[in-house]
């Protein structure tokens, strides 16, 4: 009787197309990009707009992260990130937070905001440089095509970055 040489794994290899390890991003990503995609891009479209948005608490205070409820598209949490003493002033400034948010969204996206102290010294006050109607000075077209653009970009911060960026550059001259 002959006995037969080779690999014992080698049925397995045979039906494993890859035939080796794979990158965890690459699994992970299909099944958390349905999941988040929608939750980054709001998000990362409040903290592109975020002083116009918190006014005077966006000297003190960044969005963070937004928390829906299992299966909900609503009455989520926005949760910020404060400097240490300014709880308080945030809390007060609460409800215009949540309706400034929602007027942004266009529909009650935001019911309650978490305060996260971290104790991180105040943001450096900056004169705005662009006017409250940023997304009006930049032309639909342009904006549509900007948010397409960056719609794969997983980090929150980093697309409201070139978004603020992109309207920069396609903004209509006064």
């Amino acid at each position: 009787m002959r006995r037969k040489s080779g690999n014992p794994y080698s049925a397995y290899r045979k039906n494993n197309r890859s035939g080796g390890l794979r990158a965890l991003r690459v699994t992970t990503e299909k099944l958390i990009t349905p999941v988040m995609g929608n939750r980054i891009k709001i998000l990362a479209k409040i903290i592109t707009n975020w002083q116009q948005i918190a006014g005077d608490a966006f000297v003190y205070s960044d969005p963070i992260d937004i928390q829906f409820a299992p299966h909900q598209k609503s009455d989520a949490t926005l949760i910020l990130s404060i400097s240490a003493g300014t709880g308080p002033i945030i809390q007060m400034m609460s409800p215009h937070i949540i309706d400034s948010v929602n007027a942004l969204a266009g529909f009650a996206l935001v019911g309650r905001i978490r305060l996260v102290q971290n104790m991180r010294p105040h943001k450096a006050h900056t004169p705005q440089t662009q006017p409250d109607n940023a997304e009006t000075q930049c032309d639909e077209m342009a904006q549509h095509t900007l948010e397409n653009q960056t719609q794969d970009i997983q980090n929150p911060r980093l697309r409201a970055a070139l978004l603020r960026l992109g309207q920069h550059i396609h903004a209509k001259p006064e």
